[in-house]
């Protein structure tokens, strides 16, 4: 993470829980999808216009994968 200052023998920065998007249905293609949506949101974070595109194209991957229902 830019700007961590946190050693490397201390857990920090995003974990990511990849079952989850298994769980949806997704696979490597929108797991490298959402890897770059979340370098997009890290670098313009200080700009709306870029975070709004971030939005619409999450709503637009959590609709094509719902999330299931569990019986």
């Amino acid at each position: 993470m830019p700007g961590d200052a946190d050693s490397p023998g201390r857990v920090s920065g995003i974990r990511i829980g990849t079952g989850a998007l298994a769980a949806r249905g997704m696979g490597d293609n929108e797991m490298r999808q959402i890897a770059d949506l979340m370098d997009i949101t890290m670098m313009r974070h200080k700009k709306k216009q870029g975070l709004s595109e971030v939005k619409e194209e999450v709503i637009k991957l959590c609709r094509v994968f719902p999330i299931k229902a569990s019986i």
